[in-house]
């Protein structure tokens, strides 16, 4: 049996973090009508965020999603399928 053992940052370093598109969820809701709420998620996504160790306040998050990727369960407007 093996372990992967992680060292803490040190003091003073930059630590990235990249997004794990398997593990991240972009969901969404839009009123359909004002009758109805259409549920969904965005696929694909990815980002970072990169943390200052020495001083936390300064960090800042990198992210995008590609609205073409959104799942709804619906078919987009005007398509037949």
């Amino acid at each position: 049996m093996t372990a992967t053992v992680q060292e803490a940052p040190k003091a003073g370093a930059k630590t990235q973090w990249k997004l794990d598109p398997t593990h991240t969820a972009v969901e969404f809701s839009a009123k359909h009508l004002m009758i109805s709420t259409v549920k969904g998620r965005i696929a694909d996504v990815e980002g970072t965020i990169d943390i200052d160790e020495s001083n936390p306040k300064n960090r800042y998050a990198n992210r995008s999603a590609r609205p073409a990727s959104a799942l709804s369960g619906f078919s987009p407007c005007g398509e037949v399928s």
